[in-house]
């Protein structure tokens, strides 16, 4: 049975707001991590802000480029992927070759689609885990995040049939979900409201909570259970079934994220504000995507889609 020691180095890739808060997760936890991120070299003090509280952490930053030209020859077996959904199968080409054979790829991104692009670079080389957090983390600078609301954390193997012979790091073992993919299209249901708006509007997801965004949430969320339920998608998307479709539910859902994460911006009006590449082909677009297969219309997912890529 594969298991991982506390003595094993956490490797993180992005340091976004996920990373950042990940990064002190595990260092608080008594982890070693190494950071990869575009420009820092070297250990940095992080500064972690949680409920007005600062704790600050040894963290070391390394570029791809230092971990691939270093002449350390110890292995890494633990790899937890923050990077944008289309960056994901890149950063794993980029340090498969300083993996050790039973090494554990953890994908930590949004939306729906990317998971299964990155099993077919892993298939009969690496364990994939997959997970999802609905926890709200502000990044202030590169070496500065702040936990700005309470969430919860799924984790799981993409192949079930890896979990025969294999057990999830303990530093995850607790979130543990035998329904995972349920878990990250709950999660892309939410993005696929909360994300757009905020994106196309440009404001914060407490914003949500009120008119005139509140009506357009509701279409969007009226629009998603029409599909989520129609018995082709069902049939198509089977891990659907572990997912409470119930419209009051999914606005529950989708209304508490936004309270919980009010002070924040998405990480798509981020990239929408810094006039990056976004997520939205894997969230809005796999749901257009998968409706198009069954011919269901998808007017509102579709109007986000085109807005946010041609704004």
């Amino acid at each position: 049975m594969t298991s991982q020691t506390h003595s094993t180095t956490w490797l993180i890739i992005g340091a976004g707001a996920i990373g950042l808060l990940w990064a002190c997760k595990l260092t608080k936890a008594g982890q070693k991590v190494i950071l990869i991120n575009r420009q820092r070299n070297g250990c940095q003090n992080v500064q972690h802000i949680h409920e007005g509280i600062t704790s600050n952490y040894e963290i070391e930053y390394s570029t791809i480029e230092q971990l691939t030209n270093s002449c350390s020859q110890n292995q890494l077996t633990q790899v937890l992927i923050c990077t944008k959904a289309f960056d994901q199968p890149s950063a794993y080409n980029e340090i498969k070759h300083r993996l050790s054979p039973n090494a554990f790829i953890i994908s930590l991104c949004n939306g729906v689609g990317s998971q299964a692009t990155l099993q077919n670079l892993l298939i009969h080389q690496h364990a994939l885990i997959v997970g999802t957090t609905s926890e709200g983390a502000l990044k202030h600078s590169s070496t500065k995040v702040e936990q700005t609301g309470k969430g919860e954390h799924f984790f799981g193997f993409f192949d079930e049939n890896q979990a025969k012979n294999t057990v999830l790091p303990n530093e995850i073992l607790l979130f543990k979900d035998e329904n995972i993919m349920a878990r990250i299209l709950s999660k892309a249901i939410i993005n696929a409201v909360i994300n757009p708006i905020t994106s196309i509007n440009n404001i914060t997801n407490g914003n949500l909570l009120s008119a005139p965004y509140k009506e357009q949430a509701i279409a969007a969320i009226d629009e998603l259970i029409g599909l989520l339920q129609n018995p082709d998608f069902i049939r198509n998307n089977p891990s659907i079934n572990a997912v409470n479709t119930e419209r009051e539910h999914v606005n529950s859902l989708v209304f508490s994220v936004a309270k919980n994460t009010s002070k924040n911006r998405s990480s798509m009006l981020e990239d929408v504000s810094n006039r990056r590449k976004t997520e939205i082909e894997f969230i809005s677009g796999f749901f257009i995507t998968e409706a198009k297969k069954i011919q269901f219309p998808m007017p509102i997912q579709s109007a986000f889609l085109h807005k946010i890529n041609n704004v």
